[in-house]
């Protein structure tokens, strides 16, 4: 027997407070806004590597040490930040998109790769542009919109 009830929808943004990668297929690793604040707002960020244990760490800098740091390209909450060479280093499959937990270890916030992470699928690819994503109507001989004359529909 069925143990139905009531879905909260206020519920639903809780998961967006959880720090979260992802690696893109082309290795740019996004950073969800939780992420970002996690690292302190940063102007860049520097990559931490444990081969052994194939760990990637992110430590937020200023813009004075960008010498071996990646600058971070803001969009919107999250922020961007190109990593196909530190990637292919730990032998990262980035061929699908994928998601991880921004986890803390040892004051380090990173990525274990030991963990499969989870698919990330667009949903967006295919779509027109603005006001033509939306389905548009079927038209009769004459161009009228069936949905506006269902007389015409046979």
């Amino acid at each position: 027997m069925p143990n139905f009830r009531e879905y909260d929808r206020s519920r639903s943004y809780e998961s967006h407070d959880e720090s979260a990668v992802t690696i893109q297929r082309r290795g740019l690793i996004t950073f969800n806004k939780a992420a970002v604040r996690a690292l302190g707002n940063p102007a860049a960020v520097m990559f931490l590597v444990d081969e052994e244990e194939r760990l990637l760490g992110f430590r937020g800098v200023t813009t004075n040490g960008m010498g071996r740091s990646a600058p971070a390209v803001m969009r919107g909450p999250g922020a961007k930040i190109s990593a196909v060479t530190v990637l292919r280093h730990l032998n990262v499959d980035h061929s699908r998109p994928r998601r991880y937990p921004l986890i803390l270890m040892d004051g380090i916030h990173c990525i274990d790769f030991k963990q499969p992470g989870a698919i990330v699928t667009n949903n967006r690819r295919g779509r027109l542009p603005g006001a033509a994503r939306q389905e548009q109507p079927a038209h009769d001989d004459r161009g009228e919109r069936e949905r506006d004359h269902p007389e015409h529909l046979g």
